[in-house]
């Protein structure tokens, strides 16, 4: 049975009033959790961890607000989409870093690392060059 507190593409393109549990991040497609997890672990192993594909399209995914990558398989077709990090505010893009950054450090990667590789990949931003082709957007420390 499905967790009705999870947004489903039905509920999302008919219009209904649920909305996604605060700090989910609804994507279209996998395309993009996809591109970001295999940059997770390019990311990651350029600093030292070693950390197999399906662990980084887990993360990513829990990143996003999910539980898993099947939950956020099965949540992405014809869902309205959250906005990226450049169009939110200060406070709600801290949010998504430190959480970001946390989902990283939980696996064993250091902080001052793991807020390296969010910076880098960034997996909720619409920029799909490497971090250091833009300008970096990183919030104050909690």
């Amino acid at each position: 049975m499905p967790d009705p507190q999870r947004p489903t593409p039905q509920n999302f393109s008919t219009g209904d009033d649920e909305l996604p549990k605060p700090g989910m991040f609804i994507c279209r497609s996998t395309e993009r959790p996809k591109r970001k997890a295999k940059r997770l672990k390019d990311t990651l192993k350029e600093a030292g961890y070693d950390v197999r594909l399906p662990k980084c399209f887990e993360l990513v995914a829990q990143m996003y607000g999910y539980a898993n990558y099947n939950e956020l398989h099965h949540t992405v077709d014809g869902v309205t989409c959250s906005a990226d990090d450049e169009a939110i505010d200060e406070a709600m893009f801290a949010a998504r870093f430190w959480s970001q950054v946390e989902k990283l450090v939980e696996i064993g990667v250091s902080p001052q690392d793991a807020e390296h590789i969010i910076d880098m990949v960034r997996p909720t931003s619409g920029t799909y060059k490497p971090a250091d082709d833009v300008s970096p957007r990183k919030p104050l420390s909690p």
